[in-house]
């Protein structure tokens, strides 16, 4: 569950993968056990060849804490 405090900033990246930008984001999230962990968010959208719209987005989570 990503932590309340961070969760208008992850939403926030939302239209800049839709424009096309890669993204690199770090936020808390509230883990099973109630504890709080700091992770790092890379995105990069991924454009349909003929439409040239953003389809899908790659990337990977890191744990930060």
């Amino acid at each position: 569950m990503i932590h309340p405090d961070d969760r208008d900033a992850v939403l926030a990246v939302l239209p800049r993968l839709l424009a096309g930008q890669r993204v690199v984001t770090e936020y808390r999230i509230i883990d099973g056990e109630g504890d709080t962990r700091w992770l790092r968010d890379s995105a990069r959208p991924v454009p349909d060849p003929t439409t040239g719209r953003v389809t899908k987005v790659v990337g990977g989570v890191e744990d930060i804490s």
